[in-house]
């Protein structure tokens, strides 16, 4: 079967995991530059910003945070998009292809975590003292890991299988926790504009910690925003792909095109992003990294790196205006 040029009928070969070489990307030297360098430089940023933002965290004790937990998870996996998507590259088909993958899989998987610990938090269970600590969270990190370890690992040696995941389950799994993630934002914020509507009758520094506590969460929907607008792409594209094999009754197997790995820079970006949210949105985040620049500069204060619990979490305010909508409740019926 020919291939357009516009890439809309895809050739049958012999099934194997991703591999440049072998797609019309490789057909043109100005291609393979472009491509080699588009990735070098980004990974050399993603090491550079995450490694950052992860001493940062190590060293200071305002990010030993429960919440935070899920964002050192995602920071490491973001961390090892820039090790290993090199290997992906320049090493051909293989191993590499399996490890790529799982890191992906577990920044999805995270991303979905961080909007239901939020939601949990904020909304459905603010009373709970004993909900998402940070034991708790990190067993979810440890098996968002063995999950996505165990999904790719058994088809390491079935590019077949690989190819099925790759063009049908990741995409679709995409799109459903988009879709949920979006929804949970949705019903945060709603319960969040009700408290803010109390906020009025409230002390100056109360409005300050609530003010700092919605700028929090503003900053971790950003981080579900960008990773939106890279993933989707490839998502779609991959997506594209395996429908186009199913509908030409081919057998299904990885197919490389030139916007799939346009799509794959794009999702590569969002590695490259992430830690210029925390340090600009996360209040917290913004000071560890300034203290951490203090340091480098030899200007080290021991007092930068101390654990000044100036804030309190949404979950704490909206307990507070609960009780005190039922003490007034009580109040009024007697």
């Amino acid at each position: 079967m020919e291939e357009t040029s516009n890439e809309t009928v895809l050739p049958p070969w012999i099934c194997t995991f991703p591999d440049f070489t072998r797609t019309k990307l490789a057909t043109k030297a100005s291609y393979v530059y472009s491509y080699l360098s588009i990735i070098a430089i980004l990974s050399f940023l993603i090491i550079i910003t995450n490694s950052i933002i992860l001493i940062a965290m190590i060293l200071n004790k305002k990010l030993h945070r429960s919440r935070y937990v899920l964002i050192l998870n995602l920071c490491i996996s973001d961390l090892l998009v820039g090790l290993v998507f090199p290997v992906v590259v320049w090493g051909g088909a293989g191993v590499g292809d399996i490890l790529g993958s799982i890191v992906s899989f577990v920044s999805m998987l995270t991303i979905l975590s961080i909007a239901i610990e939020r939601f949990l938090k904020i909304v459905l269970c603010p009373y709970s003292k004993k909900l998402a600590t940070s034991r708790q969270l990190i067993a979810v990190c440890g098996g968002i890991w063995l999950m996505s370890a165990v999904l790719f690992f058994s088809v390491i040696d079935k590019p077949e299988a690989y190819g099925y995941l790759y063009h049908f389950i990741i995409p679709v799994l995409l799109f459903i926790i988009l879709v949920v993630i979006i929804v949970l934002y949705l019903l945060i914020f709603m319960n969040v504009n009700k408290q803010e509507v109390s906020q009025s009758q409230r002390s100056t520094i109360k409005r300050g910690k609530f003010i700092k506590s919605k700028r929090v969460l503003e900053g971790f929907v950003m981080i579900v925003a960008l990773y939106i607008c890279c993933y989707l792409p490839w998502g779609v594209e991959s997506f594209r792909i395996g429908i186009l094999m199913a509908r030409n009754e081919q057998d299904i197997c990885w197919r490389g095109t030139i916007p799939l790995y346009f799509t794959i820079c794009i999702g590569i970006l969002n590695a490259v992003l992430n830690p210029f949210i925390y340090w600009r949105r996360l209040p917290d985040f913004g000071d560890s990294v300034k203290a951490l620049f203090k340091c480098c500069c030899g200007k080290y204060d021991s007092k930068d790196f101390e654990n000044n619990d100036s804030s309190t979490t949404l979950a704490r305010q909206n307990s507070r205006l609960s009780n005190y909508t039922k003490e007034n409740t009580i109040k009024h019926n007697n």
